[in-house]
């Protein structure tokens, strides 16, 4: 697909479809925005290959995660063993840089290895079988006007530690409410801007990571298997050198401390777990209080321990700025809204009684408030929006996205 962007702020899309498929024809569209989510079509392909064998054993098989970084019936390159739906198990082989995808796909070559790796009479189904390598590339920017990139589209990367898919759905995450914001009036353009901002450091902290993890599983020089093979026979007897073997570092939310959208203190950024919470004495869980507050943000409002009526007509006072000043942001008061029984929310959150820990739909915490200062709020909502000009929210504008779709020759 192609998108170009004119002076009027339309979007003109063409979406080209894959040759030799029964698809309709190519459409033409014309928007007033545009994501692209399609995956990268450009770029290397980088040396380090391997063939998935997908397999269904005739005996059942204990479950155990297996991966060997030198596998010796695998000509020492790496192996990875796991259990998936449908009692079928992946068997992820390394092979070696100049192999060929054709050859090391065929049924007899994939039962070969698997025969080499389980023993010839271990009685099995060959379920599916597919050879792939991976590419590193990385925009430079994810917005481009009102066209937006996403996932494969503006990263790639390898799939140690499962942080190809993942990256993908935390922009999803991220960009999600900041668009449904935008598109009912509620942030302007600038919004995007903090999804750029945001996801092109977390892109940038992927790659280095599966980047040093590829290093590992495939040396590009003597020094780095003369590391590498050192870091396994130590690891055998030294409790040190395990936290050496990188055979990936699995995915983990992004901290985006520091960046313009979130407050100064050291957890602000940091994405908040799951936190059990209760309501009207039943559990309800973070994610719920999030998904009912919509694109809203939440200000969890923690009173003083000794002065409840004060936090009463603390969240009060803030609920009423927040409705009188039309902000994305709605105010839940700790201890009667919702209940932190363990002080979960308090301590992840890094929020003293007295204080506000402002948090986003997607479960970042925006900002650790030290008071109730309704202006210091306002200022933080402002922050999360992205808002350089607060005043812009009131003049109107919807943002209704306008759709004309077309047929092209």
């Amino acid at each position: 697909s192609t998108a170009t962007v004119d002076a009027t702020a339309r979007v003109d899309v063409t979406v080209g479809l894959l040759a030799g498929l029964r698809t309709p024809p190519a459409a033409a569209l014309t928007t007033r925005g545009s994501i692209d989510a399609d995956g990268a079509a450009f770029g290397a392909r980088n040396a380090d290959r391997w063939c998935i064998t997908d397999v269904r054993f005739t005996r059942s098989r204990l479950n155990e995660r297996w991966t060997w970084i030198e596998a010796p019936f695998n000509e020492n390159r790496g192996v990875w063993q796991h259990l998936m739906a449908d009692q079928v198990w992946r068997l992820d082989f390394q092979m070696a840089p100049d192999a060929d995808p054709a050859h090391v796909s065929r049924p007899d070559v994939a039962r070969e290895r698997v025969a080499a790796m389980l023993g010839p009479d271990t009685e099995f189904e060959l379920v599916w079988v597919g050879p792939y390598s991976y590419r590193t590339l990385l925009m430079e920017k994810f917005r481009h006007g009102r066209v937006v990139f996403m996932g494969d589209a503006a990263h790639s990367k390898s799939p140690f530690g499962a942080r190809g898919g993942n990256s993908g759905i935390t922009d999803a995450d991220n960009l999600g409410w900041k668009l449904a914001l935008l598109l009912t009036g509620r942030a302007d353009q600038t919004i995007l801007d903090t999804y750029h901002q945001e996801r092109h450091r977390a892109a940038e902290e992927n790659i280095r990571v599966t980047s040093r993890s590829g290093r590992f599983m495939q040396p590009r020089s003597r020094n780095e298997f003369t590391l590498r093979r050192a870091v396994l026979q130590l690891a055998r007897r030294h409790t040190f050198a395990r936290s050496l073997l990188n055979a990936g570092r699995m995915s983990a939310p992004h901290h985006y401390g520091g960046l313009p959208a979130f407050g100064p203190l050291p957890d602000d950024g940091r994405s908040l777990p799951n936190i059990a919470l209760s309501r009207a004495g039943r559990t309800v869980h973070l994610l719920e209080l999030l998904q009912e507050a919509g694109s809203e943000l939440i200000a969890f409002v923690f009173p003083l321990a000794s002065d409840t009526d004060a936090g009463r007509t603390a969240h009060t006072a803030l609920a009423a700025t927040l409705a009188q000043g039309r902000l994305p942001a709605r105010a839940l008061l700790v201890g009667r809204d919702v209940e932190d029984a363990h002080g979960l929310l308090a301590r992840l959150s890094a929020t003293a009684a007295g204080g506000v820990a402002l948090v986003r739909p997607d479960a970042h915490l925006a900002a650790s408030l030290a008071s109730h200062d309704a202006t210091a709020l306002v200022s933080a909502v402002h922050r999360t929006l992205g808002l350089t000009d607060p005043a812009s929210l009131n003049e109107g504008d919807t943002h209704e996205p306008r759709h004309r779709i077309a047929a092209a020759g």
